[in-house]
Parts: structure tokens; sequence; C-alpha cells
């Protein structure tokens, strides 16, 4: 015999070659994928920065201007601001603008957000954080939202960490 193949034996693969490959394919399939197209936690990890930046721009509105910030947070993580227009005001009637022109200051997380206390929390402009338009009652606010860490806002000293 000459040192060539014989013509039917030297194309293709071997059926143990295909099944090998097939089982790779699919072991990158059920790992690899879902990690490379799951940018959800990069996804939430922003949200968590753009909210903890809104909140520092809300406390440092409110002591500048000497007014209060009102910070709300939806359900999908959506954060929005207003301020009292007059320091005799009795509602957040002027929507806060960010940095970037725009009112809302997160885009939403993709994910369910609580806030403890529920509801709007209002930046003092001594600094404080509280659960009513007067300041009378300081509270500590917890954000949170699955996959992230929780944001908190101190209700004395309104420090967002």
């Amino acid at each position: 015999m000459s040192g060539r193949c014989i013509e039917s034996r030297c194309s293709g693969f071997t059926l143990v070659e295909l099944v090998a490959v097939l089982l790779l394919l699919g072991v990158l399939a059920a790992v690899a994928v879902p990690q490379l197209t799951g940018l959800g936690g990069f996804k939430t990890d922003s949200w968590r920065e753009q909210v903890a930046a809104g909140l520092r721009w809300g406390g440092a509105v409110a002591q500048g201007h000497r007014r209060v910030v009102c910070a709300e947070v939806t359900g999908q993580g959506v954060l929005s601001l207003s301020m009292v227009s007059s320091r005799t005001g009795t509602s957040c009637d002027q929507a806060l603008l960010g940095p970037d022109g725009q009112t809302a200051f997160s885009s939403a997380a993709g994910v369910t957000v609580s806030a403890t206390p529920s509801g709007t929390f209002f930046f003092q402009p001594d600094g404080r954080v509280s659960t009513d338009l007067a300041g009378a009652s300081s509270a500590t606010v917890r954000l949170s939202a699955e996959g992230v860490g929780d944001l908190v806002v101190r209700g004395e000293s309104g420090y967002v960490e």
C-alpha cells in the first residue's frame, strides 16, 4: 500500500470526534453563554451607583439651596428628586434636574426595589433625612434590590453608603 489514504477514510470526522464537539458545545451553552449574556450584574451595579450619586446630589442641593428635597424610588428602581420652590413651601413642586438635564436620576434596575421605610423621604436643609416634609422625624432609609448591596441613607447625617 502506498502512503496515501483511501478516499473514503480521509474525508470528514469520526463519530467520536463529532460527539465530543457536540458535548463541548453543550457544556458551553449551559455554562458560559448565560455568563456572557448575563450583563444583569453590571446593570444592577451601575443602577446602584446611579442611585447613590442621585441621592448624594439631592442631599447637596438641599443644603446648598436651603430647601427641602423630596426623593422617591419606584418599585422598578427609578429615582426622582424634586424640591420645595420656596423656603415657606409646603410641597415639593419643582422638579430637580440632574447634571444631564433629566428628572430621572437612574434607569430601571430590572429587579424589584424596596425602600424601608417606604414612600417618599426628604433631605432637610440641615443635612438630615426625614419621612415628613417638616423634618419632625429623622429616619435611616434602606433601599434593597436583588443582586446588589443595600443602599443606606443615614437619617441624622444624610450620608449615603
